[in-house]
């Protein structure tokens, strides 16, 4: 059920045991007050934004050392005199901000073992709801806990379907001497390149260009903005993106014209062609891949039946079984209409060729026909059909299979779900060379 609740922004930040020293953090080209720790600066500066409400949530992970020695005052003690060490914890500083957003403190184990951790991650997803925006700091706390933050984004985006929208990280140790100023390093980019891996495998394997085509959008969006649409680069690659969307979808959905003329296969090519420079990292090594990926395809002719064999083979390299059956079943028709002067682009014309190949025993028919009725095997040249019985068979076949497929198996006899990929290949192969290479 859809709600009208707004996406809620959520920080998450694990507090450790060591006695932090006081520093100034530049986030985002905004300077803090000095602060000992990170987080009091990370907060004040969303709490100022003016994006952050009461609606919103800020996470503290803490164990039982951490919220002893850092979340509640007074928690160190001298080294040498082991005197107590007079200071806030992070819990009284964060009281003292007025912060715009709640802070919930939350136990965690330590992380002894790989059970601790995948309880700490467990506590973790079950912090987040649907649609959350999740903003992550990994400054302190065990040094696996950067691994944890970026496998919870990526899992929690499929799940929950969870937006990572900053991971930072407080450079102290790199910070400025003269200054006492350490850099809050952006590491969002990380989340994005594990979303851009996903999209790459997602392609590559399934031919699902969906992720692909929606990361290079989102990515180009402040580009054109920017150059007000004035970008060539930009516009090339918006355009690869459109083209690479209508050439799987024409696959995805049998659309059998499209597939034959090629036209946004052309178009796709063509805008590749066109990009000078990706401008997207993670794009750049996927281009070769999109350009491999229908390289088969004959765009040079205004129409191409061998296409749909192209086709039909796309499908079944990424696991699009059902469309590879249809595609390679229609595609045979359009080569017998082509053969025997029919127009395959004529629907009575294809429904005279589907009604001649569904027949195994031509000559059987034609012995309870009259010869002056006006049937298909009176259209297309019966001793032609005939020599090219093989062509019959293995359509009928094909089509068999098809209405397997297509009716959920709901018939007798059902054909076992892991040999269909086989036979498709196997009647690809055969239909090819027989009605192709001759």
């Amino acid at each position: 059920m859809k709600t009208d609740r707004k996406e809620r922004k959520v920080f998450i930040s694990f507090l450790g045991a060591s006695n932090y020293s006081e520093c100034q953090y530049l986030i985002s080209g905004e300077l803090s007050c000095p602060v000992r720790y990170v987080q009091e600066a990370m907060l004040n500066h969303y709490s100022q934004s003016g994006e952050w409400s009461q609606s919103d949530k800020a996470y503290i992970l803490l164990t039982n050392i951490a919220r002893e020695k850092n979340w509640e005052n007074d928690g160190h003690r001298d080294r040498d005199t082991h005197e107590i060490i007079k200071q806030q914890g992070l819990r009284e500083r964060l009281e003292a901000c007025n912060l715009a957003m709640p802070v919930e403190p939350i136990d965690v184990l330590p992380g002894n073992n790989e059970t601790e951790i995948m309880t700490i991650f467990t506590t973790l997803f079950n912090l987040l709801q649907e649609g959350d925006e999740l903003f992550f700091d990994i400054t302190h706390g065990f040094r696996y806990l950067p691994i944890i933050a970026l496998v919870l984004g990526n899992y929690s985006k499929f799940l929950k379907n969870v937006k990572v929208e900053w991971i930072g990280y407080g450079n102290f140790e790199d910070r400025d001497k003269d200054t006492n100023t350490a850099q809050v390093v952006d590491l969002t980019s990380m989340s994005m390149l594990q979303d851009w891996t996903t999209a790459a495998a997602d392609f590559i394997n399934n031919g699902n260009a969906k992720s692909v085509v929606n990361l290079t959008q989102t990515q180009l969006k402040p580009v054109l903005k920017d150059a007000k649409g004035g970008n060539a680069n930009a516009n090339a690659i918006r355009k690869m993106a459109g083209s690479l969307d209508a050439v799987v979808n024409d696959i995805k959905n049998c659309r059998g014209f499209n597939i034959m003329n090629a036209c946004n296969v052309k178009a796709l090519i063509n805008s590749l062609n066109d990009i000078e420079d990706c401008m997207i990292e993670p794009l750049t090594p996927l281009l070769e891949k999109i350009r491999d990926s229908v390289s088969d395809f004959d765009i040079e002719a205004d129409e191409n039946i061998v296409n749909g064999f192209v086709a039909s083979e796309w499908c079944l390299e990424n696991n699009m079984t059902q469309q590879a059956a249809t595609i390679l079943l229609e595609t045979v028709i359009s080569v017998v209409c082509s053969n025997f002067g029919l127009n395959y682009k004529n629907f009575d014309h294809r429904e005279i060729a589907r009604s001649v190949m569904r027949e195994l025993d031509v000559k059987s028919r034609s012995k309870h026909k009259n010869e002056d009725e006006d049937t298909p095997l009176s259209i297309v040249n019966e001793k032609e059909m005939i020599k090219n019985k093989k062509i019959i068979e293995l359509y009928n076949k094909l089509g068999d299979l098809r209405n397997d497929l297509n009716h959920c198996g709901m018939r007798d006899n059902p054909i076992k779900a892991e040999k269909f990929k086989e036979r498709i290949q196997n009647y690809h192969h055969e239909l090819y060379n027989i009605l192709i290479k001759g």
